[in-house]
């Protein structure tokens, strides 16, 4: 007899934020994240930084850092922790759940562990879920 796996959803993984270790979710699987390198870290700094002096004299809208999940699919849930983002003052949301759907600007920032394919996967999601614009960042 097969075993089934569990697939978990945006709501489980919200639960688990308490654990203490960091998390995305792809089609309903969990993909256990490292901890950004310093390189990685003072970049996306460095560009949410530049998104936000230029967005919020404008009033243009919101600018979110590393971890902020944006659940992207459902049915099974694809949530994603972009590394930077941009979310226009029409599409803002209320709550302290995930935001639901792509931001307008995802940023993400190419980490040692990311392989092409998983990077294209990203991509295509955050288009799909939305996104006007996705910035793939080398350091």
């Amino acid at each position: 007899m097969a075993v089934q796996e569990r697939l978990y959803t945006a709501a489980d993984l919200l639960a688990l934020s308490v654990s203490g270790k960091r998390y995305e979710l792809v089609e309903g699987h969990l993909i256990e994240m490292s901890p950004a390198g310093k390189a990685h870290g003072l970049l996306t700094l460095e560009i949410g930084y530049r998104l936000k002096t230029f967005t919020q004299p404008r009033d243009l809208g919101q600018v979110f850092g590393a971890e902020t999940g944006f659940k992207v699919a459902e049915a099974p849930d694809t949530v994603y922790g972009v590394d930077v983002a941009f979310v226009s003052k029409a599409r803002a949301q209320q709550g302290e759940d995930y935001f639901t759907g792509a931001p307008d600007l995802a940023v993400e920032v190419i980490s040692p562990g990311n392989t092409q394919t998983e990077m294209h996967e990203k991509v295509m999601h955050y288009f799909r879920a939305g996104a006007h614009l996705v910035w793939i960042v080398y350091s």
